[in-house]
């Protein structure tokens, strides 16, 4: 498989010690983005899910230095996520679809 877990991983492992911040941190996705991001020796500084307590607002995400953005929101929101990790310089992982019109 071309684009699954695996291409992340492989992706990544070129980019190990580099940091991220995920936004909707809760879901299922999200949880294997961490386990790929552990794997590779990544370090997850800052996290967002207006499910979970204790996670930090996009708004103040990019307070954290961090090399990339990975959005595990629900599709709808990902254009929004996606522009504001661009307006700040990010590296963007988004999970599929980028965005829906």
């Amino acid at each position: 498989m071309k684009y699954g877990q695996g291409f992340l991983l492989r992706r990544l492992e070129k980019e190990m010690n580099k940091t991220f911040a995920i936004i909707g941190s809760g879901g299922y996705i999200a949880k294997r983005h961490k386990e790929a991001i552990k794997r590779i020796g990544g370090n997850i500084v800052a996290d967002y899910d207006p499910l979970l307590p204790n996670t930090t607002p996009p708004k103040y995400l990019f307070g954290y230095k961090f090399d990339y953005l990975v959005i595990c929101s629900p599709s709808d929101t990902h254009y929004e996520y996606i522009k504001m990790g661009l307006e700040n310089n990010k590296k963007i992982i988004c999970e599929k679809p980028a965005f829906l019109p």
